[in-house]
């Protein structure tokens, strides 16, 4: 069939049109925009599921370990135990770990970091020590206790302060189990993440793709505001949205991506209709500096977690001093109040202290004796100074 002038001027009309930049520019923002809808469908969907879990309990065992060229230099154990309610704002999280300390001393920090700085065989040799903390956080408070088994240190008494105000020390903090999957090894090591701290960055950033990302899961690539981190998303939207692998990227002063600083990798099951982690890797590759490749240096967390219960309503006990099973006749100091309150669990002759130092007439034995004997000296010296003064 022959087409007609009129019909074939249209026809060219159109194809100048589609040809034309603005056209071009068009189509380029439209597939944009998708790529930006689809991306933020994904991580809505992910973020969405972890809200779902609301409360659970959990135990596990851990390892943190240095590589240097694929030689283990560093590996330590630690165990957690933990259980929360987010809806009631409560969180338990119980850490023991190995922890060797230098010397059963006391050590100034220039006298700790001098040994530090010796060759290895040159130390002092280090003493194996169980470093053994219990906390908890409600609305109204904070309570932590802590003590180095195997030290000369005794253990200290349960600290109960405003709320979040407490501080565990050591290499893995407090972390929201609802975030694991999309926690690097830096949120991990120190600074106490929650879930929308780690949903922010992701939220605020622009989604660069989001393609298949291959064995049914898509690949979800953000750029972050600053426009110097890029981090690639793997999500399963058959399974809960759940992440089973996260990447992060930064760029160097040339403006390219360096090769993958971070890499998170996790394993999920369903419990109780809610999708949560069982196993957790996050690792954190060193770049290419001091005559090592990259990668030949690695820094890395292992979790695995034995879910003991997912949305049951908890047992209050475990958020009080009490519930903490520290050994009986610990002291309690509670710093909510000024001056603050003490008590003691368990036994209460373990500590002659009372409840309120500033009201109470009552003075402890040991305070008593020890003015005694200063009474006594001043007595013995006053007498042997006139007996020497006397002609």
């Amino acid at each position: 069939m022959r087409l007609k002038p009129r019909r074939l001027a249209g026809a060219f009309f159109v194809s100048l049109l589609l040809a034309s930049p603005s056209a071009a520019r068009a189509a380029e923002d439209s597939a944009d925009a998708s790529v930006e809808d689809r991306g933020r469908y994904l991580l809505e969907g992910m973020a969405a599921e972890r809200r779902k879990l609301h409360r659970g309990v959990y135990r596990c065992d851990g390892r943190k370990q240095w590589t240097t060229r694929l030689e283990v230099t560093f590996d330590r154990w630690f165990r957690i135990y933990s259980a929360f309610d987010d809806e009631a704002d409560m969180l338990r999280f119980d850490r023991t770990q190995e922890y060797p300390i230098l010397s059963n001393s006391v050590m100034t920090k220039d006298e700790y970091l001098a040994e530090l700085r010796k060759p290895k065989e040159s130390r002092k040799p280090s003493i194996p020590c169980i470093n053994d903390q219990r906390y908890f956080r409600t609305k109204d408070k904070t309570a932590l206790w802590q003590w180095l088994k195997g030290s000369a240190y005794e253990a200290l008494p349960v600290v109960i302060k405003g709320p979040d105000n407490a501080f565990i020390p050591g290499s893995l903090d407090i972390f929201d189990v609802r975030g694991i999957g999309l926690y690097t090894w830096w949120y991990l090591s120190e600074h106490r993440p929650t879930l929308e701290e780690v949903f922010d960055p992701i939220k605020n950033g622009t989604v660069e793709k989001a393609t298949a990302g291959g064995s049914g899961l898509q690949r979800v690539v953000v750029i972050s505001a600053k426009g110097n981190r890029r981090t690639s998303i793997w999500i399963d939207e058959e399974n809960g949205f759940t992440v089973p692998k996260l990447e992060d990227q930064y760029m160097d002063k040339q403006g390219e991506w360096l090769p993958a600083s971070y890499v998170t990798e996790t394993a999920w099951e369903k419990r109780s209709g809610v999708w949560v982690p069982t196993k957790s890797s996050a690792v954190m590759l060193l770049r290419a500096e001091r005559g090592f490749a990259y990668g030949e240096r690695q820094e890395r967390f292992d979790f695995n977690f034995n879910w003991l219960d997912v949305g049951s309503p908890l047992d209050e006990r475990i958020f009080t001093a009490e519930g903490l099973d520290v050994p009986k006749g610990t002291l309690v100091v509670d710093h909510r109040s000024t001056p603050p309150i003490l008590e003691v669990i368990g036994d209460p002759d373990a500590f002659p202290k009372p409840r309120n130092p500033q009201s109470s007439s009552r003075l402890p034995a040991g305070f008593l004796l020890a003015n005694a004997v200063a009474l006594l000296l001043i007595v013995c010296v006053s007498y042997f100074t006139r007996r020497r003064a006397a002609p």
